[in-house]
């Protein structure tokens, strides 16, 4: 689908009601019709203040498609997270420089927990041969933040006291926040992903 408009020169007006996306307004002030609708997800809104160029659009389109999600084993209590944006820190100051490396790393449940997770120090390492994701999981030095974009988790079912992965997995994203008396990362916030 493929549509454009050209609209008069001059700033966005937007008006004391708000910016309305997904709804068709048949008169001005108002006169929504709920039969009109739009049902679903919009999850990328962009208003730009130029024409973007063919190659930009291309760009766009194709952000998210190398998208490699972490991936959480029941059986195993780990997470594995293949990409983790990190910010490069100063040695002396421990400050972040600005700049960023990736790294790969799993985390396992604290036992008898649900929400803390330990990271596997042998299982931390940095991404060296060039490989990336569009939506990598990024840490924040400053406020000890680990968010996780994509987790996939597999669903099962629970026979006696024992969990059996099956072949489907529903889609969820992460906020976990790290605790230094326990040396660990407790998770603040899980959200299903829409499909």
């Amino acid at each position: 689908m493929q549509k454009t408009a050209v609209l008069p020169a001059g700033s966005l007006q937007i008006d004391a009601g708000g910016f309305w996306v997904g709804r068709e307004q048949d008169c001005l002030g108002g006169c929504f019709d709920p039969s009109q609708d739009f049902l679903g997800s919009i999850d990328d809104i962009r208003i730009y203040n130029r024409l973007l160029t063919e190659e930009e659009i291309q760009t766009l389109y194709q952000e998210g498609k190398d998208c490699k999600y972490a991936t959480y084993s029941p059986q195993k209590k780990t997470l594995t997270i293949p990409f983790i944006e990190m910010p490069v820190t100063d040695f002396l100051t421990g400050q972040p420089t600005g700049e960023t490396e990736l790294w790969e790393g799993k985390l396992r449940q604290v036992f008898g927990t649900m929400n803390r997770f330990r990271v596997l120090s042998t299982s931390i390492n940095q991404i060296v041969d060039g490989s990336s994701s569009s939506c990598p999981a990024t840490y924040t030095v400053e406020t000890g933040t680990l968010s996780v974009p994509y987790i996939d988790v597999p669903t099962g079912i629970e026979i006696g006291n024992k969990t059996q992965e099956n072949q489907n997995t529903e889609v969820f994203k992460a906020l976990m926040t790290w605790d230094q008396i326990g040396k660990s990362f407790i998770v603040q916030e899980v959200e299903q992903v829409a499909d």
